[in-house]
């Protein structure tokens, strides 16, 4: 991820330490897709 710090995200990776101590392991989905596009060769002719 581009520009992550652990400083600069201090704060909120404490909550979430908390929250994981509180409650437990969470699950977290996500999904990526990859489009790849070519520029089409041009007519013979």
């Amino acid at each position: 991820m581009p520009g992550f710090t652990a400083e600069g995200y201090a704060d909120r990776l404490r909550d979430l330490h908390e929250l994981i101590q509180r409650n437990g392991p969470f699950v977290a989905h996500s999904a990526r897709v990859l489009f790849e596009a070519r520029k089409p060769h041009p007519p013979n002719g």
